[in-house]
């Protein structure tokens, strides 16, 4: 027996893509979501190139970043328009119905997941070295960064 499907008229995903090929590739991604999650799934979009998002029709709404920089993304992942937000990355193609992931906020304030590479043999010069029963969270990829609205406050 299949389950219903879940009200998500207070979800939603993000992303942030300033540069070109990030904005292509958050089209690109958006469009994957819709067609994996369905046209009810709400897409919002902070670019640099708000009339390129508007004209793909990918997005259900979009801002503009006024001073774009390297890590505009954690300028704008606190301004989220939804109650219960998943932050995808722009390079992320979606080949499946998330939605469900968005029901984990009705328990948990944030869900996060592991680091892909949290405990590969070269390790990246940025990362420091932990125990493997200690792994990294990702912060910046798919299904990484769920929030209800009441948390942002206490982050």
């Amino acid at each position: 027996m299949q389950e219903p499907k879940r009200d998500l008229s207070d979800c939603g995903v993000i992303y942030v893509a300033t540069n070109d090929v990030y904005v292509q590739a958050a089209i690109l991604s958006a469009q994957s979501a819709k067609k994996a999650c369905g046209s009810e799934l709400k897409i919002h979009i902070y670019t640099d190139d708000p009339e390129k998002c508007k004209a793909s029709g990918a997005f259900d709404s979009v801002e503009l970043i006024e001073n774009p920089h390297r890590r505009s993304k954690v300028d704008y992942m606190g301004k989220t328009p939804f109650n219960k937000t998943l932050f995808i990355d722009a390079d992320t193609r979606i080949v499946a119905d998330f939605t469900e992931v968005f029901f984990l906020l009705e328990k948990y304030d944030v869900a996060m997941v592991h680091a892909m590479r949290r405990a590969h043999k070269e390790p990246r010069l940025w990362n420091i070295s932990l125990p493997y029963s200690f792994p990294q969270l990702n912060r910046f990829a798919l299904f990484t960064f769920l929030i209800s609205i009441d948390s942002i406050m206490l982050i």
